[in-house]
């Protein structure tokens, strides 16, 4: 299954000026061009078997992605907390 990119308006413009970028303790991945990192996840990582991946801004956006994701493939009319903390246990930052 393809990646699904997410549809959001970029948090921030694609240059910004030095002070603007956060310190090391903010970001573990370094900045490209500019961009903040964007987040990954995996739907396998949870849901054994399942290819889905869904890149995205944010973490809060990936959770809307998610969520949608779950109730059309997985019949989940509502995501438990505790699938919730698993998915952002598995967010993570990609360059």
């Amino acid at each position: 299954m393809p990646v699904k990119e997410c549809a959001c308006p970029r948090a921030y413009p694609r240059s910004r000026p030095r002070s603007a970028m956060p310190t090391h303790t903010e970001s573990a991945v370094p900045y490209v061009l500019g961009r903040t990192p964007m987040k990954r996840f995996a739907c396998g990582d949870v849901v054994p078997g399942c290819d889905a991946t869904f890149v995205c801004d944010t973490e809060d956006d990936i959770l809307v992605q998610v969520a949608q994701h779950a109730a059309a493939v997985h019949g989940m009319s509502e995501v438990p907390d505790t699938v919730v903390a698993q998915v952002r246990e598995r967010i993570y930052a990609v360059a």
